[in-house]
């Protein structure tokens, strides 16, 4: 009896398993050709790694056309399973990176510009330390904003890189400056007056032999020929002459108003008188004879006129 059991079951045992799958699902469909298996014949999180041919083999692996739109999120990827190959040229956009998921070892060499940078996205957190160089930054393209306070030292300035165009207007003050760190060939002509210099800050070491002129030290002076002109001067001095009574009118260009003048006749017998002119910048000079008479000079007798301020 158990015999003949034992052969009906080997005899019927397709049938067992088709009448068991049958009472499963409720239905068995049989799948002719290629192309045949679409999403609803799929039982939703059914398709594993092992399910799939590996792309190594004829006909394996996942093309685009079997995907659905959006069908591959993070969590259907494995980790470090893509690689530039597995990636089209220029598909990624900022939507498809994590926050934080792009560093150095994502970025080849010399592949990013600025039409790759959204604006205002690169910050200093951004930049790894004492990596910029003149080549990655484009002409004007840092500004004061883009400076923290204290950031710009000697080292990262190059050399003879900063000119007056590249300072805001009284912006440099004396802790910005090096000691010795200014020569003469930095300093354009006139471009320092008491109000850039500190109290006590210039000696002798500072200043060149010969190096200042009777502007700088507000000494003025002027020679004048009997006739009123002048034979030399400090600079920018002019004169003429007046005859009621006879005198020289003597301009130095600048307020001497206030200042000490000393004149001297061009002869021991001459007097000499010196008071303000008509107007701050003139100085008035009288000579006389012995008697007191104004007169002009005699020939070849220079008058020296000088003004300290």
């Amino acid at each position: 009896m158990s015999r003949r059991i034992s052969e009906h079951l080997r005899s019927n045992v397709v049938g067992y398993i088709a009448l068991f799958c049958f009472a499963m699902s409720g239905t068995a469909v049989a799948l002719n050709g290629s192309n045949t298996v679409f999403s609803d014949d799929i039982v939703n999180n059914a398709v594993r790694s092992e399910d799939v041919r590996d792309d190594t083999l004829t006909d394996g692996g996942l093309a685009a056309v079997d995907l659905a739109p959006n069908s591959v999120g993070s969590s259907e990827v494995a980790n470090g399973a893509i690689g530039s190959d597995e990636v089209a040229s220029d598909s990624l956009g900022f939507n498809d990176l994590a926050t934080g998921s792009v560093g150095s070892l994502e970025i080849a060499n010399d592949v990013v510009g600025s039409n790759h940078l959204k604006e205002s996205s690169v910050s200093s957190s951004e930049v790894a330390l004492n990596t910029l160089t003149d080549l990655d930054l484009g002409t004007n393209s840092v500004g004061s904003l883009e400076i923290a306070d204290n950031a710009v030292g000697s080292t990262e300035i190059a050399t003879g890189a900063v000119g007056t165009s590249e300072i805001a207007t009284e912006t440099i003050n004396t802790t910005d400056i090096a000691t010795d760190g200014v020569r003469s060939s930095d300093i354009s002509q006139d471009a320092v007056d008491d109000s850039e210099i500190v109290a006590g800050a210039v000696g002798s070491s500072e200043v060149a032999d010969f190096g200042l002129t009777n502007q700088d030290i507000s000494v003025f002076y002027a020679v004048l020929n009997p006739n009123g002109t002048v034979a030399r001067s400090s600079g920018g001095v002019t004169a003429t002459t007046d005859t009621g009574p006879e005198s020289y009118l003597v301009d130095f260009g600048r307020n001497v108003a206030s200042c000490a003048w000393v004149a001297t006749p061009g002869h021991f017998h001459e007097q000499i008188a010196v008071y303000p002119g008509s107007d701050v910048e003139k100085v008035t000079v009288v000579v006389s004879d012995d008697e007191g008479v104004p007169r002009f000079q005699e020939p070849n007798h220079r008058l020296h006129l000088v003004v300290v301020c």
